[in-house]
Formats: C-alpha cells, structure tokens, sequence
C-alpha cells in the first residue's frame, strides 16, 4: 500500500504571518486525514514508529515549531556599555542574545532569518542621529535568499550594527555613496529618543537599487543612548561663570605679588 503524496507550496510574505499558519493547519489536517486509515491498516507494533515518523515529518512543517516565522532582533546601546542583542524567531535556529566586542566604535555583527520572498536583497543602511544632526549609529544590512525543510523559501538579513565613540558621531564618506543616496539616507534618519526604534524599516538600499527602499521580512529595532546637546543661553552662562572665575584668580595672583606698606617709625 503506497503512501499517499501531497504537493502543496506556501509562500510566506514576512508581514502576515497568520494567513500562512493557518495554511499550513489545513495542510497538516488533510495529511493526517489520508494517511489515518493507511496508519491503522498495521499492526500495534509498527504503529507506533509510523506515528513518530510522522509527527516529525509534521513539526517541521508545524509555525508553532518555527515554520514561517518572522526574525527579530533587539538591539541596546544604552549607557557606557558594550552593544547587546537579542535574536529571537530566526529561522536559521541561531536565536540567544550576542555582544558588540569592546572596540572604538563598537560594532555589533549579527545574521536572522525569516521564511518568506517578499523582499529585496541588496544592501542597505539606515542610520540614528543626534539632536544636533550628528550620525550617532549605523545600521548595515545585507539581504539574501535560502531554502530549508524541503524546500522552505526564507530570506536572512546579516550585517552590523556600529555605535560611535567620539562626540563627533560617525561618517558615511567611507562608503562613497552619490549625493541622492546620501541625502535619502539622512532625510530617512531616525532621531534617538532612548526607546527601541525599528530601524530596519529605514534601510535605504545602496547596491541593487541605490536610493530605493530596502525591504526586509525580519524585524530589527535599536535602543540608542540620548546624547544631550547644551542649549545655547546654558553655554553662555558657562562661558560667564569661566570668565568670572578666570578674573577672580587673576586678582588673587595681583595682590600676592604686591610689596608690603613698610611701617614708618
């Protein structure tokens, strides 16, 4: 007795995951359904490995096990500490939390995963800024597309994430990008406010389709650290207070170098 075979592809798009959930539910039901009465026709004893076979041949296939999943990761840089992340959802099963090393300027490496060919693959950046306009951090995302479970279509977002060390804030002259590239990058910056921001969504691709959109199905925000920038009138008055300072000490100095009144007999 053949087993019976079923040919049915599911495409993910990465943004509406319970549209396919429930797909692959109505596939998982309709093989249990034709192949019980195959199942059953067996005696006790090679039941039960054919049950095994077959549940495992359906976990995989199972979203609550990771099939047509959506990747995220979290990114914190808050404080004087390294850059950490949180992966959570890859379908490449390399989830956990990672760490930029202690470098100047930090940079974080990072690879996920979501099933799914809505995409672009490319490379793209987006960036965080300052109150002052400065680049404070850069997002650096390269798409590309894979298959898995026999034939499970994903696409993975690998790349950096680096975080300045200098008041100066970073540059993007080093990757040599035309003016219109560079000017939608920074006009679709994000402003750190110290909560998690999705940054990802801000990717401008800068290879396949340079100043386009880069589209990604995983999720990735970033928690940037608030650098404050002094208000003008709070610079003055600390430029008066040095002033004063610098004038009183300059008195001091006068007046112990001046000789003595001798006294008169």
């Amino acid at each position: 007795m053949a087993l019976a075979r079923h040919s049915v592809q599911v495409e993910g798009t990465g943004n509406d995951t319970s549209d396919v959930a429930e797909k692959q539910n109505q596939i998982m039901k309709g093989l249990m359904k034709t192949n019980r009465n195959f199942v059953f026709r067996f005696s006790p004893s090679v039941r039960i490995p054919l049950r095994l076979l077959l549940l495992t041949l359906l976990l995989g296939l199972s979203p609550r096990f990771g099939a047509f999943a959506q990747g995220t990761l979290t990114i914190t840089d808050l404080e004087e500490t390294p850059i950490t992340g949180v992966i959570a959802n890859s379908v490449l099963l390399n989830n956990g939390d990672i760490m930029a090393p202690t470098n100047d300027p930090e940079k974080l490496t990072f690879s996920l995963a979501s099933d799914g060919t809505v995409a672009t693959l490319g490379r793209g950046i987006a960036v965080l800024t300052n109150a002052a306009g400065t680049i404070s951090d850069i997002l650096d995302v390269t798409t590309s597309s894979g298959a898995r479970n026999g034939g499970v279509k994903y696409v993975q977002a690998a790349g950096t994430f680096t975080s300045d060390g200098d008041p100066g804030g970073l540059s993007l002259a080093l990757l040599n990008l035309d003016a219109a590239v560079l000017e939608k990058i920074m006009g679709n910056a994000l402003l750190e406010d110290g909560t998690q921001q999705n940054l990802g969504t801000r990717l401008i691709n800068i290879d396949t389709s340079p100043g386009d959109r880069l589209v990604i199905l995983s999720i990735i925000t970033a928690a940037s650290d608030v650098e404050l920038i002094p208000e003008p009138s709070s610079l003055a008055l600390v430029g008066v207070s040095l002033l004063a300072l610098a004038v009183n000490s300059r008195r001091r100095r006068v007046g112990e170098r001046r000789p003595k009144a001798g006294l008169v007999f």
